[in-house]
């Protein structure tokens, strides 16, 4: 009796490893141009976000001081899937915060922000 409860444990021990899925990491943001808590001279027509892996869809980025965002265009690099650039118009002395959310290619949702400031000299 002893041996069949050990070897049915051991069926189903095994079969919850198969089923199991292993755990996906979610993209995570690596870096930013310009980095995060920097002062750059002018605002940069394209701020850039880099990820761990590859993302599968962004959403429209914001980059605002105040209420008025300077994004224009946001998208995934078609040149390297790991990048999300975010377009801007503008340029003027402030501090700036980056919101973004991207769904990568995993299907989970992660989203963030990130401040510099834009001295203007």
């Amino acid at each position: 009796m002893t041996r069949t409860i050990r070897t049915a444990a051991l069926g189903a021990a095994a079969m919850l490893a198969v089923a199991a899925p292993a755990a996906m990491p979610h993209a995570e943001l690596v870096k930013t141009t310009p980095k995060a808590g920097s002062t750059v001279k002018k605002l940069p027509r394209v701020i850039t976000l880099t990820f761990g892996e590859a993302i599968g869809r962004a959403y429209p980025a914001t980059v605002r001081h105040d209420t008025m965002n300077h994004a224009t265009r946001t998208r995934v690099n078609p040149r390297n899937r790991r990048q999300v650039q975010i377009f801007t118009s503008g340029n003027m002395a402030e501090t700036f915060t980056v919101r973004w959310r991207v769904l990568s290619v995993d299907g989970h949702g992660v989203r963030g922000a990130f401040r510099f400031r834009v001295s203007g000299r």
